[in-house]
């Protein structure tokens, strides 16, 4: 209940803003908040956590090369290029009138 999962890791450096409100713009915010114990290590009851509450206890050099491990799974092979059109939606047409980099 209120979980949010998130499947892969994979080109997460480009997924800024972090987090289901988008509260942290960096990777290095996003490791802090885990250090830190997630939502029970701020003091929010988060029943269904399973992080620890505590730190974490990684050092400085630690979440450095966490940080440097997730960068290294960014592709960027298929993001040279806009694509030509955006995907079509049968049961949502409303979407269908999007520009690329228009606002949602």
């Amino acid at each position: 209940m209120y979980a949010f999962k998130t499947p892969t890791v994979r080109n997460s450096e480009l997924t800024a803003p972090y987090m289901h409100h988008g509260i942290y713009s960096d990777l290095k915010e996003v490791l802090q908040f885990y250090q830190k114990g997630g939502g029970e290590g701020f003091k929010y009851s988060v029943p269904n956590q399973t992080l620890p509450f505590d730190s974490l206890q990684l050092s400085n050099s630690e979440q450095e090369d966490i940080i440097l491990f997730l960068k290294s799974l960014t592709d960027t092979a298929g993001l040279v290029q806009r694509p030509f059109k955006l995907p079509s939606f049968e049961l949502s047409p409303d979407l269908n009138s999007r520009t690329w980099g228009g606002k949602y």
